[in-house]
């Protein structure tokens, strides 16, 4: 019986260390979480962009009550301002990008929302014995996802630039 188990381990590691897996697996001794749709947050960031101001990074944006390190290099070609709450006291910034649970009234009336999973935590501590098993073989858990949610005001999108003119 360990003979069969620990030969279906090894060849579920065998095909991790092969590279054949084309998602990214969790390991039990790390204990930072994925970063998980950063190339959909920046190309649809990237497109408002083109489409508001004719060129990438153009836009100015504000990250609103969000603590990620991860965020701000993704960024890190923007002009980003920092906020540890969603005031911005006369400012009308491009774009927020700030917690989904968080609820503005000035930011759902002159804005739309987008969210996006950000930061996706395995939840080791709630596992059945058949995820377990599964993390054995695939290296897959159920997981908890931290959703942020990027704000653009509404003047950007180009059905509102068009009915403007």
């Amino acid at each position: 019986g360990l003979l069969a188990v620990f030969s279906v381990y090894t060849f579920a590691n065998s095909v991790a260390v092969g590279g054949l897996r084309t998602y990214r697996t969790y390991e039990l001794w790390s204990s930072d979480a994925n970063i998980s749709q950063v190339t959909p947050l920046i190309k649809q960031l990237n497109e408002i962009s083109r489409w508001s101001k004719g060129k990438n990074t153009s836009l100015q944006v504000t990250v609103a009550g969000v603590d990620s390190p991860a965020l701000l290099w993704a960024l890190r070609d923007w002009s980003v301002t920092r906020s540890s709450d969603e005031k911005f006291a006369g400012n009308v910034p491009d774009v927020v990008i700030a917690p989904l649970e968080s609820a503005n009234t000035d930011l759902q009336s002159g804005y739309r929302g987008q969210d996006f999973s950000w930061r996706v935590y395995p939840e080791w501590e709630l596992g059945v014995p058949l995820e377990w098993l599964q993390w054995g073989y695939l290296h897959e858990f159920s997981v908890n996802p931290e959703m942020l949610i990027v704000w653009v005001r509404n003047d950007l999108f180009l059905d509102i630039q068009n009915s403007q003119q």
